[in-house]
């Protein structure tokens, strides 16, 4: 009878125990789930306020592209990483700087009305500031197409769609910047080409014309066909005097005067021939035409190369010097940012029932290794 009554009194303790335990679970749940579940979605029913989403979608292009269908890869890859620079470009803190820093986001996710938890903290740093930048902005590439989607969230449609527009003016203005040093550094590059062309043409002139002023000559070339057309004249002069001699030959007597004036003649031609030839080509004499010729063609040759440099990069230049002044990327915006009709959150059901589910499984682990601990200590 004793132990009977032991076992019986055993058995009221144990479910006293599990009572008390299945009542301490419960109230642990509620605490740590149904609670707070229960006040988050009263705070999204009653008071957290409600966001639009205005969605832009835009393209990086290059002015000189192509059309898509003769595009080629190389080009289209470009496209890409342009794409991607604006897309960083969205996300960082240079965009909040010039779209006016933390106070542009006060005046635009800071307006009364905005629940405390929602709006942006007042005088916010510039860290806080992208931080809730990024909440707000969800911007991503295809890389199939290079186009650039973006949405930005407000608590108004109106200031959803003037905050994407005024992104869109931010992201023209860096591509525009993005080609800008470049360019610059080009027409700087191309113009100190042009002074050493400008140089360099200026020597070889100057070269040729104290070549000129040296020898007292202005075109060997012309000077050396000058001498050929003397030589052929006194040529014909000396065959008319050999003809006339042979036509005289036997009738006049070879010590005759006529024939001593003929011959001096044909020795004053020879000298003259003789003489105008050496003045040609003699070897020895460094102003004879055929030298002067060699010196003056290279020179020529010189100033002709350095005129070409010369308008070559002149232009070169005259390009790069218009390429500046004309926008090489632009932003093709391909859905413009418009006013959003219905407000894009918050989800209430659907957070909460995240917001249940994920505290019960926190639940759930936090019980299971009480469980465990108190199992391995009993």
């Amino acid at each position: 009878m004793r132990h009977a009554a032991f076992v019986i009194q055993k058995r009221a303790q144990g479910d006293g125990i599990r009572g008390q335990r299945g009542i301490s679970t419960l109230i642990s749940f509620t605490l740590f789930s149904v609670l707070p579940t229960l006040v988050y979605f009263l705070y999204g029913a009653l008071w957290q306020s409600r966001y639009y989403a205005a969605e832009t979608r835009m393209v990086v292009r290059d002015a000189r592209d192509k059309p898509r269908d003769a595009q080629s890869t190389a080009g289209l890859s470009l496209a890409i990483q342009n794409s991607f620079i604006v897309l960083n470009y969205i996300k960082s803190k240079p965009l909040l700087v010039d779209l006016g820093g933390a106070k542009y986001l006060e005046s635009k996710y800071a307006p009364a009305g905005v629940d405390f938890f929602s709006r942006i903290g007042h005088d916010a740093s510039l860290e806080d500031a992208l931080a809730y930048w990024l909440k707000q902005v969800v911007a991503s590439v295809d890389v199939v197409s290079g186009i650039l989607t973006m949405k930005v969230a407000a608590f108004t449609p109106q200031d959803a769609a003037k905050i994407s527009q005024d992104v869109i003016a931010q992201c023209e203005k860096l591509v525009n910047e993005i080609t800008l040093r470049s360019r610059s550094d080009k027409l700087a590059r191309l113009d100190r080409e042009v002074s050493t062309a400008a140089d360099a043409l200026a020597k070889a002139r100057a070269a040729v014309t104290m070549f000129r002023q040296a020898n007292v000559l202005i075109d060997p070339a012309a000077r050396a066909k000058t001498i050929n057309e003397q030589i052929a004249k006194l040529t014909t002069d000396k065959l008319e005097i050999e003809n006339s001699m042979a036509t005289l030959k036997g009738v006049i007597s070879p010590d005759s005067p006529t024939r001593r004036v003929e011959r001096s003649r044909l020795d004053a031609i020879d000298r003259q021939i003789s003489d105008l030839r050496k003045s040609l080509t003699d070897r020895d004499d460094e102003q004879a035409v055929a030298a002067q010729m060699g010196a003056y063609e290279r020179l020529q040759l010189d100033e002709q190369f350095a005129l070409l440099i010369y308008s070559i990069a002149k232009n070169a230049y005259q390009d790069a010097r218009q390429d500046l002044d004309r926008q090489q990327l632009y932003v093709g915006v391909v859905v413009a940012p418009v006013p959003p009709q219905e407000a894009e959150g918050p989800r209430i059901f659907a957070n909460t029932l995240l917001l249940f589910a994920c505290l019960g499984v926190a639940w759930a682990i936090a019980a299971l290794l009480a469980a465990v601990v108190n199992d391995h200590v009993a």
